[in-house]
Protein backbone atom coordinates (compact mmCIF):
# COMPACT_ATOMS: atom_id res chain seq x y z
CA UNK A 1 0.00 0.00 0.00
CA UNK A 2 2.66 2.51 1.03
CA UNK A 3 4.83 1.60 -1.96
CA UNK A 4 1.93 2.32 -4.32
CA UNK A 5 1.27 5.66 -2.63
CA UNK A 6 4.91 6.66 -2.92
CA UNK A 7 5.02 5.69 -6.61
CA UNK A 8 1.86 7.69 -7.30
CA UNK A 9 3.26 10.75 -5.53
CA UNK A 10 6.53 10.51 -7.46
CA UNK A 11 4.67 10.03 -10.72
CA UNK A 12 2.68 13.20 -10.08
CA UNK A 13 5.91 15.11 -9.60
CA UNK A 14 7.36 13.58 -12.76
CA UNK A 15 4.32 14.63 -14.81
CA UNK A 16 4.73 18.20 -13.56
CA UNK A 17 8.45 18.09 -14.43
CA UNK A 18 9.24 18.52 -10.72
CA UNK A 19 10.80 15.13 -9.97
CA UNK A 20 14.02 15.59 -8.01
CA UNK A 21 17.06 13.43 -8.65
CA UNK A 22 20.58 13.33 -7.26
CA UNK A 23 23.34 13.98 -9.78
CA UNK A 24 27.09 13.74 -9.37
CA UNK A 25 28.79 16.81 -10.76
CA UNK A 26 32.22 16.33 -12.29
CA UNK A 27 32.02 12.55 -12.84
CA UNK A 28 34.53 11.44 -15.46
CA UNK A 29 33.45 9.28 -18.39
CA UNK A 30 35.47 6.35 -17.09
CA UNK A 31 34.00 6.39 -13.60
CA UNK A 32 30.52 7.01 -14.96
CA UNK A 33 30.80 3.97 -17.22
CA UNK A 34 32.11 1.85 -14.38
CA UNK A 35 29.40 3.02 -12.02
CA UNK A 36 26.72 2.46 -14.63
CA UNK A 37 28.05 -1.01 -15.37
CA UNK A 38 28.18 -1.85 -11.69
CA UNK A 39 24.65 -0.58 -11.19
CA UNK A 40 23.37 -2.60 -14.13
CA UNK A 41 25.00 -5.82 -12.99
CA UNK A 42 23.81 -5.46 -9.41
CA UNK A 43 20.21 -4.71 -10.37
CA UNK A 44 19.75 -6.97 -13.36
CA UNK A 45 17.50 -10.01 -13.36
CA UNK A 46 14.06 -10.75 -12.02
CA UNK A 47 14.80 -9.33 -8.57
CA UNK A 48 14.89 -5.74 -9.91
CA UNK A 49 11.45 -4.46 -8.91
CA UNK A 50 12.11 -0.78 -9.58
CA UNK A 51 9.83 1.05 -11.97
CA UNK A 52 11.23 2.54 -15.17
CA UNK A 53 11.40 6.09 -13.67
CA UNK A 54 13.20 4.68 -10.62
CA UNK A 55 15.75 2.90 -12.81
CA UNK A 56 16.24 6.00 -14.97
CA UNK A 57 16.79 8.22 -11.93
CA UNK A 58 19.22 5.72 -10.41
CA UNK A 59 21.21 5.84 -13.63
CA UNK A 60 21.10 9.66 -13.74
CA UNK A 61 22.81 9.79 -10.38
CA UNK A 62 26.04 8.41 -11.85
CA UNK A 63 26.26 9.86 -15.35
CA UNK A 64 26.42 13.65 -14.99
CA UNK A 65 29.12 15.19 -17.17
CA UNK A 66 31.74 17.61 -15.80
CA UNK A 67 30.43 21.17 -15.86
CA UNK A 68 31.79 24.58 -14.92
CA UNK A 69 30.30 25.41 -11.54
CA UNK A 70 27.97 28.41 -11.51
CA UNK A 71 25.53 26.80 -9.08
CA UNK A 72 27.09 25.76 -5.78
CA UNK A 73 27.52 27.98 -2.73
CA UNK A 74 31.32 27.49 -2.77
CA UNK A 75 31.74 31.24 -3.33
CA UNK A 76 35.46 31.41 -2.47
CA UNK A 77 36.22 28.08 -4.20
CA UNK A 78 37.76 26.82 -0.96
CA UNK A 79 36.03 23.45 -1.06
CA UNK A 80 38.05 22.53 -4.14
CA UNK A 81 41.26 24.43 -3.33
CA UNK A 82 44.62 22.75 -2.87
CA UNK A 83 45.47 25.19 -0.07
CA UNK A 84 42.42 24.25 1.96
CA UNK A 85 43.00 20.55 1.35
CA UNK A 86 46.64 20.83 2.45
CA UNK A 87 45.67 22.67 5.64
CA UNK A 88 43.08 20.01 6.44
CA UNK A 89 45.41 17.08 5.76
CA UNK A 90 48.09 18.62 7.94
CA UNK A 91 45.66 18.89 10.83
CA UNK A 92 44.55 15.29 10.39
CA UNK A 93 48.13 14.01 10.38
CA UNK A 94 49.00 16.02 13.48
CA UNK A 95 45.88 14.99 15.39
CA UNK A 96 46.38 13.21 18.69
CA UNK A 97 42.83 11.83 18.68
CA UNK A 98 40.79 9.70 16.32
CA UNK A 99 39.55 12.06 13.53
CA UNK A 100 36.68 9.76 12.55
CA UNK A 101 33.78 8.85 14.83
CA UNK A 102 31.97 11.12 17.28
CA UNK A 103 31.04 8.43 19.86
CA UNK A 104 27.90 10.21 21.05
CA UNK A 105 26.13 13.47 21.74
CA UNK A 106 28.07 16.29 23.34
CA UNK A 107 26.10 15.93 26.58
CA UNK A 108 27.23 12.30 26.88
CA UNK A 109 30.68 11.29 25.67
CA UNK A 110 30.82 13.14 22.34
CA UNK A 111 32.26 16.39 23.70
CA UNK A 112 36.01 16.89 23.59
CA UNK A 113 38.77 19.39 24.18
CA UNK A 114 38.81 19.91 20.41
CA UNK A 115 35.17 21.02 20.40
CA UNK A 116 35.85 23.54 23.14
CA UNK A 117 39.02 24.79 21.43
CA UNK A 118 37.20 25.36 18.15
CA UNK A 119 34.42 27.29 19.87
CA UNK A 120 36.91 29.52 21.67
CA UNK A 121 38.66 30.22 18.40
CA UNK A 122 35.39 30.98 16.60
CA UNK A 123 34.27 33.34 19.37
CA UNK A 124 37.55 35.20 19.04
CA UNK A 125 37.55 35.27 15.24
CA UNK A 126 33.94 36.46 14.95
CA UNK A 127 34.34 38.90 17.87
CA UNK A 128 31.62 37.31 20.00
CA UNK A 129 31.44 36.64 23.76
CA UNK A 130 31.01 32.89 23.18
CA UNK A 131 30.16 30.32 20.53
CA UNK A 132 28.32 27.00 20.22
CA UNK A 133 29.10 24.74 17.27
CA UNK A 134 26.40 22.69 15.50
CA UNK A 135 26.48 20.04 12.81
CA UNK A 136 24.69 22.37 10.36
CA UNK A 137 23.24 25.83 10.06
CA UNK A 138 19.79 24.28 9.78
CA UNK A 139 20.22 22.53 13.12
CA UNK A 140 21.44 25.77 14.69
CA UNK A 141 18.48 27.83 13.44
CA UNK A 142 15.94 25.25 14.56
CA UNK A 143 17.62 25.22 17.98
CA UNK A 144 17.52 29.01 18.28
CA UNK A 145 13.93 29.58 17.24
CA UNK A 146 12.41 26.56 18.96
CA UNK A 147 14.14 27.36 22.26
CA UNK A 148 14.64 31.11 22.79
CA UNK A 149 11.17 32.69 22.23
CA UNK A 150 9.08 32.29 25.37
CA UNK A 151 5.27 32.18 25.77
CA UNK A 152 3.87 35.64 25.15
CA UNK A 153 6.86 36.87 23.12
CA UNK A 154 6.66 38.43 19.66
CA UNK A 155 8.67 37.15 16.68
CA UNK A 156 8.96 39.33 13.57
CA UNK A 157 10.76 37.92 10.55
CA UNK A 158 11.56 38.86 6.99
CA UNK A 159 9.17 37.06 4.67
CA UNK A 160 12.14 35.54 2.77
CA UNK A 161 13.70 34.03 5.89
CA UNK A 162 15.10 30.51 5.56
CA UNK A 163 12.91 27.45 6.05
CA UNK A 164 14.91 26.41 9.12
CA UNK A 165 13.64 29.50 10.96
CA UNK A 166 10.04 28.55 10.13
CA UNK A 167 10.65 25.01 11.34
CA UNK A 168 12.10 26.33 14.58
CA UNK A 169 9.26 28.81 15.16
CA UNK A 170 6.64 26.11 14.67
CA UNK A 171 8.26 24.12 17.48
CA UNK A 172 8.44 27.13 19.81
CA UNK A 173 5.94 28.13 22.49
CA UNK A 174 5.02 31.35 20.70
CA UNK A 175 1.53 31.31 19.19
CA UNK A 176 1.06 31.78 15.46
CA UNK A 177 -0.69 35.13 16.12
CA UNK A 178 2.59 36.47 17.46
CA UNK A 179 4.79 35.15 14.66
CA UNK A 180 4.51 37.80 11.97
CA UNK A 181 6.31 38.39 8.67
CA UNK A 182 7.23 41.82 7.36
CA UNK A 183 7.68 42.65 3.68
CA UNK A 184 11.13 41.71 2.44
CA UNK A 185 13.72 44.36 3.37
CA UNK A 186 10.90 46.88 3.88
CA UNK A 187 11.72 48.79 7.05
CA UNK A 188 8.53 50.82 6.85
CA UNK A 189 6.54 47.60 7.16
CA UNK A 190 8.73 46.46 10.05
CA UNK A 191 8.18 49.83 11.72
CA UNK A 192 4.43 49.46 11.23
CA UNK A 193 4.45 46.13 13.06
CA UNK A 194 6.71 47.38 15.84
CA UNK A 195 4.55 50.43 16.48
CA UNK A 196 1.38 48.34 16.38
CA UNK A 197 2.66 45.90 18.99
CA UNK A 198 4.95 48.06 21.11
CA UNK A 199 2.70 51.11 21.49
CA UNK A 200 -0.39 51.13 23.73
CA UNK A 201 -3.70 52.02 22.02
CA UNK A 202 -2.15 51.70 18.58
CA UNK A 203 -5.49 50.75 17.02
CA UNK A 204 -6.44 47.64 15.09
CA UNK A 205 -8.95 46.20 12.68
CA UNK A 206 -10.75 44.35 15.48
CA UNK A 207 -11.27 44.75 19.21
CA UNK A 208 -9.68 41.35 19.91
CA UNK A 209 -6.52 42.26 18.02
CA UNK A 210 -6.33 45.65 19.72
CA UNK A 211 -6.68 44.04 23.13
CA UNK A 212 -3.96 41.47 22.39
CA UNK A 213 -1.57 44.13 21.13
CA UNK A 214 -2.23 46.44 24.05
CA UNK A 215 -1.66 43.60 26.49
CA UNK A 216 1.67 42.91 24.82
CA UNK A 217 2.63 46.60 24.85
CA UNK A 218 1.84 46.84 28.59
CA UNK A 219 3.89 43.69 29.27
CA UNK A 220 6.74 45.09 27.19
CA UNK A 221 6.77 48.29 29.24
CA UNK A 222 7.08 46.14 32.33
CA UNK A 223 9.93 44.15 30.70
CA UNK A 224 7.95 40.89 30.92
CA UNK A 225 8.05 39.94 27.21
CA UNK A 226 10.61 39.97 24.41
CA UNK A 227 10.70 41.02 20.76
CA UNK A 228 12.68 38.83 18.35
CA UNK A 229 13.57 40.04 14.85
CA UNK A 230 14.92 37.44 12.41
CA UNK A 231 16.73 38.45 9.22
CA UNK A 232 19.40 37.17 6.87
CA UNK A 233 22.45 39.25 6.06
CA UNK A 234 22.36 38.05 2.43
CA UNK A 235 19.26 36.38 0.99
CA UNK A 236 19.91 33.18 -0.88
CA UNK A 237 17.47 33.49 -3.80
CA UNK A 238 17.71 37.23 -4.55
CA UNK A 239 21.27 37.85 -3.43
CA UNK A 240 20.34 41.18 -1.85
CA UNK A 241 21.56 42.47 1.51
CA UNK A 242 19.56 43.34 4.59
CA UNK A 243 19.65 47.09 5.46
CA UNK A 244 20.93 45.93 8.80
CA UNK A 245 22.38 49.11 10.32
CA UNK A 246 19.14 51.04 9.88
CA UNK A 247 17.05 48.06 10.99
CA UNK A 248 18.99 47.90 14.26
CA UNK A 249 18.62 51.64 14.81
CA UNK A 250 14.89 51.49 14.10
CA UNK A 251 14.31 48.55 16.45
CA UNK A 252 16.30 50.13 19.27
CA UNK A 253 14.18 53.28 19.06
CA UNK A 254 10.93 51.33 19.48
CA UNK A 255 11.83 48.39 21.74
CA UNK A 256 13.55 48.46 25.15
CA UNK A 257 17.07 47.19 24.55
CA UNK A 258 16.94 44.51 27.22
CA UNK A 259 13.82 43.09 25.51
CA UNK A 260 15.14 43.30 21.94
CA UNK A 261 16.76 40.26 20.33
CA UNK A 262 17.90 40.66 16.71
CA UNK A 263 19.06 37.36 15.23
CA UNK A 264 21.06 37.58 12.00
CA UNK A 265 21.64 34.54 9.80
CA UNK A 266 25.02 35.14 8.15
CA UNK A 267 25.07 31.88 6.19
CA UNK A 268 25.65 33.60 2.83
CA UNK A 269 27.75 36.49 4.17
CA UNK A 270 30.26 34.45 6.17
CA UNK A 271 33.49 34.52 4.20
CA UNK A 272 32.20 37.05 1.66
CA UNK A 273 31.69 40.23 3.74
CA UNK A 274 33.48 41.94 6.58
CA UNK A 275 37.14 41.98 7.67
CA UNK A 276 38.64 38.57 6.90
CA UNK A 277 35.16 37.36 5.94
CA UNK A 278 33.64 37.73 9.41
CA UNK A 279 30.28 38.75 7.94
CA UNK A 280 28.07 41.76 7.36
CA UNK A 281 27.65 42.47 11.08
CA UNK A 282 31.41 42.80 11.42
CA UNK A 283 31.45 45.05 8.36
CA UNK A 284 28.94 47.34 10.07
CA UNK A 285 30.56 47.24 13.50
CA UNK A 286 27.64 45.35 15.05
CA UNK A 287 29.81 42.82 16.88
CA UNK A 288 31.75 42.84 20.12
CA UNK A 289 31.70 41.84 23.75
CA UNK A 290 28.53 43.84 24.49
CA UNK A 291 25.97 42.60 21.97
CA UNK A 292 23.11 44.45 23.71
CA UNK A 293 24.79 47.77 22.95
CA UNK A 294 25.69 46.78 19.40
CA UNK A 295 22.10 45.71 18.77
CA UNK A 296 22.59 42.23 17.31
CA UNK A 297 22.14 39.72 20.10
CA UNK A 298 22.73 36.51 18.13
CA UNK A 299 24.52 35.68 14.89
CA UNK A 300 24.68 32.45 12.95
CA UNK A 301 27.73 31.73 10.82
CA UNK A 302 28.00 28.62 8.66
CA UNK A 303 30.86 26.73 7.07
CA UNK A 304 29.10 24.90 4.24
CA UNK A 305 29.13 27.78 1.77
CA UNK A 306 31.97 30.25 1.24
CA UNK A 307 34.08 28.54 3.92
CA UNK A 308 34.21 25.27 2.00
CA UNK A 309 33.56 22.95 4.95
CA UNK A 310 30.43 22.11 6.99
CA UNK A 311 28.72 22.98 10.24
CA UNK A 312 27.33 26.12 11.81
CA UNK A 313 28.10 28.21 14.87
CA UNK A 314 25.82 30.31 17.06
CA UNK A 315 27.62 33.45 18.24
CA UNK A 316 26.07 34.73 21.45
CA UNK A 317 26.66 35.52 25.12
CA UNK A 318 27.63 32.77 27.61
CA UNK A 319 24.18 32.69 29.25
CA UNK A 320 22.43 32.05 25.94
CA UNK A 321 25.00 29.38 25.08
CA UNK A 322 24.34 27.57 28.36
CA UNK A 323 20.59 27.82 27.80
CA UNK A 324 20.87 26.21 24.36
CA UNK A 325 22.99 23.39 25.76
CA UNK A 326 20.26 22.65 28.29
CA UNK A 327 17.11 23.16 26.23
CA UNK A 328 17.84 22.97 22.47
CA UNK A 329 16.64 19.51 21.45
CA UNK A 330 18.56 19.40 18.12
CA UNK A 331 21.76 19.99 20.08
CA UNK A 332 20.92 17.63 22.94
CA UNK A 333 19.86 14.67 20.82
CA UNK A 334 22.28 14.98 17.87
CA UNK A 335 25.55 13.13 17.59
CA UNK A 336 28.44 15.51 18.11
CA UNK A 337 30.26 16.75 14.99
CA UNK A 338 33.27 14.46 14.47
CA UNK A 339 36.88 15.57 14.68
CA UNK A 340 37.19 15.74 10.90
CA UNK A 341 34.41 18.37 10.76
CA UNK A 342 36.16 20.40 13.47
CA UNK A 343 39.43 20.23 11.56
CA UNK A 344 37.75 21.36 8.37
CA UNK A 345 36.24 24.35 10.21
CA UNK A 346 39.67 25.20 11.62
CA UNK A 347 41.11 24.98 8.11
CA UNK A 348 38.44 27.37 6.84
CA UNK A 349 39.42 29.97 9.43
CA UNK A 350 43.08 29.38 8.55
CA UNK A 351 42.25 30.37 4.97
CA UNK A 352 40.15 33.40 5.91
CA UNK A 353 42.85 34.74 8.22
CA UNK A 354 45.45 34.64 5.44
CA UNK A 355 44.97 37.69 3.24
CA UNK A 356 46.93 36.08 0.42
CA UNK A 357 44.26 33.36 0.37
CA UNK A 358 40.98 34.66 1.78
CA UNK A 359 41.50 38.28 0.76
CA UNK A 360 42.67 37.38 -2.72
CA UNK A 361 39.78 35.00 -3.27
CA UNK A 362 37.21 37.54 -2.10
CA UNK A 363 38.65 40.10 -4.51
CA UNK A 364 38.50 37.61 -7.39
CA UNK A 365 34.92 36.68 -6.52
CA UNK A 366 33.84 40.33 -6.54
CA UNK A 367 35.57 41.02 -9.86
CA UNK A 368 33.92 38.04 -11.51
CA UNK A 369 30.54 38.99 -10.04
CA UNK A 370 30.75 42.53 -11.42
CA UNK A 371 31.78 41.10 -14.78
CA UNK A 372 28.82 38.71 -14.83
CA UNK A 373 26.33 41.40 -13.85
CA UNK A 374 27.62 43.72 -16.57
CA UNK A 375 27.43 40.93 -19.14
CA UNK A 376 23.93 39.82 -18.19
CA UNK A 377 22.65 43.39 -18.15
CA UNK A 378 23.79 43.64 -21.74
CA UNK A 379 22.00 40.43 -22.69
CA UNK A 380 18.81 41.53 -20.91
CA UNK A 381 18.90 44.86 -22.73
CA UNK A 382 19.55 43.07 -26.02
CA UNK A 383 16.51 40.83 -25.49
CA UNK A 384 14.38 43.86 -24.64
CA UNK A 385 15.52 45.72 -27.75
CA UNK A 386 14.66 42.73 -29.95
CA UNK A 387 11.15 43.24 -28.61
CA UNK A 388 9.65 39.75 -28.85
CA UNK A 389 8.03 37.98 -25.94
CA UNK A 390 7.71 34.27 -25.47
CA UNK A 391 4.55 32.55 -26.64
CA UNK A 392 3.69 31.19 -23.16
CA UNK A 393 4.35 34.38 -21.20
CA UNK A 394 3.41 37.35 -23.33
CA UNK A 395 3.06 39.60 -20.30
CA UNK A 396 6.59 38.84 -19.08
CA UNK A 397 9.98 39.75 -20.50
CA UNK A 398 12.09 36.89 -21.75
CA UNK A 399 14.87 37.85 -19.33
CA UNK A 400 15.23 40.27 -16.44
CA UNK A 401 17.52 40.95 -13.50
CA UNK A 402 16.30 41.83 -10.03
CA UNK A 403 16.57 45.55 -9.62
CA UNK A 404 19.13 45.31 -6.83
CA UNK A 405 21.49 44.62 -9.75
CA UNK A 406 20.35 47.64 -11.75
CA UNK A 407 23.57 49.45 -10.87
CA UNK A 408 26.24 46.82 -11.33
CA UNK A 409 28.81 46.67 -8.61
CA UNK A 410 26.90 48.67 -6.03
CA UNK A 411 24.72 47.59 -3.16
CA UNK A 412 21.94 50.08 -3.73
CA UNK A 413 18.94 48.76 -1.83
CA UNK A 414 15.62 49.58 -3.41
CA UNK A 415 12.33 50.14 -1.64
CA UNK A 416 11.31 52.10 1.43
CA UNK A 417 14.05 50.61 3.58
CA UNK A 418 16.67 51.62 1.03
CA UNK A 419 15.53 55.22 1.05
CA UNK A 420 16.17 55.34 4.79
CA UNK A 421 19.52 53.66 4.32
CA UNK A 422 20.65 56.17 1.73
CA UNK A 423 19.46 59.07 3.85
CA UNK A 424 21.26 57.88 6.98
CA UNK A 425 24.53 56.75 5.42
CA UNK A 426 26.89 58.54 3.10
CA UNK A 427 27.81 57.37 -0.38
CA UNK A 428 31.28 56.25 0.70
CA UNK A 429 29.78 53.83 3.21
CA UNK A 430 27.40 52.46 0.60
CA UNK A 431 30.29 51.96 -1.82
CA UNK A 432 31.95 49.63 0.67
CA UNK A 433 29.47 46.91 -0.17
CA UNK A 434 30.23 44.79 -3.18
CA UNK A 435 27.47 42.82 -4.90
CA UNK A 436 26.84 39.39 -3.47
CA UNK A 437 27.91 36.43 -5.64
CA UNK A 438 24.26 35.34 -6.00
CA UNK A 439 22.88 36.59 -9.34
CA UNK A 440 19.28 35.53 -10.15
CA UNK A 441 18.34 35.72 -13.83
CA UNK A 442 14.56 35.92 -14.07
CA UNK A 443 12.81 34.18 -16.94
CA UNK A 444 9.40 32.55 -17.49
CA UNK A 445 11.23 29.56 -19.03
CA UNK A 446 13.97 28.64 -16.52
CA UNK A 447 14.15 24.94 -17.37
CA UNK A 448 14.91 25.35 -21.09
CA UNK A 449 17.47 28.05 -20.30
CA UNK A 450 19.23 26.00 -17.63
CA UNK A 451 19.18 22.94 -19.89
CA UNK A 452 20.82 24.94 -22.69
CA UNK A 453 23.47 26.32 -20.37
CA UNK A 454 24.21 22.85 -19.01
CA UNK A 455 24.50 21.58 -22.58
CA UNK A 456 27.08 24.32 -23.14
CA UNK A 457 29.04 23.15 -20.10
CA UNK A 458 27.79 25.51 -17.37
CA UNK A 459 26.21 24.14 -14.20
CA UNK A 460 23.21 26.28 -13.24
CA UNK A 461 19.87 25.33 -11.74
CA UNK A 462 16.29 26.41 -12.47
CA UNK A 463 14.42 27.76 -9.46
CA UNK A 464 10.64 27.49 -9.79
CA UNK A 465 7.45 27.48 -7.75
CA UNK A 466 7.04 26.72 -4.86
CA UNK A 467 10.61 27.75 -4.01
CA UNK A 468 9.74 31.12 -5.53
CA UNK A 469 6.26 32.59 -6.15
CA UNK A 470 4.39 31.86 -9.36
CA UNK A 471 5.63 34.04 -12.19
CA UNK A 472 8.99 34.74 -10.55
CA UNK A 473 10.95 31.75 -11.82
CA UNK A 474 14.63 32.21 -12.40
CA UNK A 475 17.96 30.61 -13.11
CA UNK A 476 20.10 31.11 -10.00
CA UNK A 477 23.72 31.86 -10.86
CA UNK A 478 26.44 31.78 -8.21
CA UNK A 479 29.86 33.23 -8.93
CA UNK A 480 33.02 31.75 -7.46
CA UNK A 481 36.55 33.00 -6.99
CA UNK A 482 37.71 30.10 -9.13
CA UNK A 483 35.62 31.05 -12.16
CA UNK A 484 37.79 32.49 -14.91
CA UNK A 485 37.03 35.53 -17.04
CA UNK A 486 36.64 33.23 -20.03
CA UNK A 487 34.04 31.16 -18.17
CA UNK A 488 32.04 34.24 -17.20
CA UNK A 489 32.13 35.57 -20.76
CA UNK A 490 31.22 32.11 -22.05
CA UNK A 491 28.19 31.91 -19.76
CA UNK A 492 26.94 35.31 -20.92
CA UNK A 493 27.50 34.31 -24.55
CA UNK A 494 25.54 31.09 -24.01
CA UNK A 495 22.63 33.05 -22.54
CA UNK A 496 22.64 35.39 -25.54
CA UNK A 497 22.76 32.41 -27.90
CA UNK A 498 19.68 31.00 -26.20
CA UNK A 499 17.94 34.38 -26.47
CA UNK A 500 18.65 34.46 -30.21
CA UNK A 501 17.24 30.97 -30.68
CA UNK A 502 14.09 31.69 -28.65
CA UNK A 503 13.42 34.98 -30.37
CA UNK A 504 14.10 33.51 -33.80
CA UNK A 505 11.66 30.66 -33.16
CA UNK A 506 9.03 33.09 -31.90
CA UNK A 507 9.44 35.36 -34.91
CA UNK A 508 9.07 32.40 -37.24
CA UNK A 509 5.96 31.29 -35.38
CA UNK A 510 4.42 34.73 -35.60
CA UNK A 511 5.30 35.11 -39.27
CA UNK A 512 3.69 31.75 -39.97
CA UNK A 513 0.46 33.00 -38.41
CA UNK A 514 0.64 36.42 -40.00
CA UNK A 515 1.28 38.10 -36.65
CA UNK A 516 3.36 41.15 -35.91
CA UNK A 517 5.97 40.71 -33.15
CA UNK A 518 4.85 42.41 -29.94
CA UNK A 519 7.29 45.10 -28.78
CA UNK A 520 8.38 45.21 -25.17
CA UNK A 521 6.21 47.57 -23.15
CA UNK A 522 7.75 49.60 -20.37
CA UNK A 523 6.11 49.28 -16.98
CA UNK A 524 4.86 45.69 -17.38
CA UNK A 525 5.43 43.59 -14.29
CA UNK A 526 6.81 40.11 -14.36
CA UNK A 527 4.76 37.60 -12.41
CA UNK A 528 1.63 37.88 -10.37
CA UNK A 529 2.73 40.30 -7.69
CA UNK A 530 3.70 39.56 -4.15
CA UNK A 531 3.07 36.20 -2.59
CA UNK A 532 0.58 35.79 0.26
CA UNK A 533 -1.61 38.48 -1.30
CA UNK A 534 0.72 41.36 -0.44
CA UNK A 535 0.67 44.56 -2.46
CA UNK A 536 3.58 45.79 -4.56
CA UNK A 537 4.20 48.83 -2.38
CA UNK A 538 7.87 49.06 -1.51
CA UNK A 539 8.80 46.79 -4.41
CA UNK A 540 12.22 47.03 -5.98
CA UNK A 541 12.63 49.83 -8.46
CA UNK A 542 13.32 48.76 -12.05
CA UNK A 543 16.64 49.06 -13.79
CA UNK A 544 16.79 51.88 -16.33
CA UNK A 545 15.12 50.71 -19.52
CA UNK A 546 13.90 47.43 -18.01
CA UNK A 547 10.40 46.33 -16.98
CA UNK A 548 9.41 46.88 -13.37
CA UNK A 549 9.64 43.82 -11.14
CA UNK A 550 7.94 43.17 -7.81
CA UNK A 551 10.01 42.11 -4.85
CA UNK A 552 10.89 38.42 -5.06
CA UNK A 553 9.67 36.04 -2.37
CA UNK A 554 10.84 32.45 -2.37
CA UNK A 555 8.31 30.24 -0.63
CA UNK A 556 9.04 27.26 1.52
Amino acid sequence: MLADQMREALERRRQRAMLRALTVRGTTARSATAASSSSSSSSSGKDDRRTEPEQRNASMATTAAPLTDFSSNDYLSLASSAEMRAAFVQRVLQAQTNPLGSTGSRLLDGNSVEHEELERRLASFFQAPSALFFGSGYEANVSLFSTLPQPGDLVLYDELIHASVHDGMRQSRVTSERRLAFVHNDLSDLERLLRAWCTVDSGSDSAAEAQDRNQFAHALRQRRVNVFIAVEAVYSMDGDLCPLAVLVSLAQRLVPRECLHIIVDEAHSTGTYGPQGRGLCAELGLTGSKPMEEGVRVRLATFGKACGASGGVVLCDPLLRQYLINYARPFIFSTAPPQAVLMAAHSSIDMLERDEVGGRRRAEMVRRTRMLIDGLRGVVQYAAERGVRTARQRSAPLLALVSALSTAGSNTQEGDGAAILRADQNDDEQDRFAPSPIVPLLTPTPRPLSARLQARGFLVRPITYPTVPLGQDRVRICVHAGNSEAEVHGLCAAVREWVDDVLRAEEERQEGHGLVPTPMEDGKQMGRGRSCGRSTEGAHLPAPGLPSLPSLKPRL
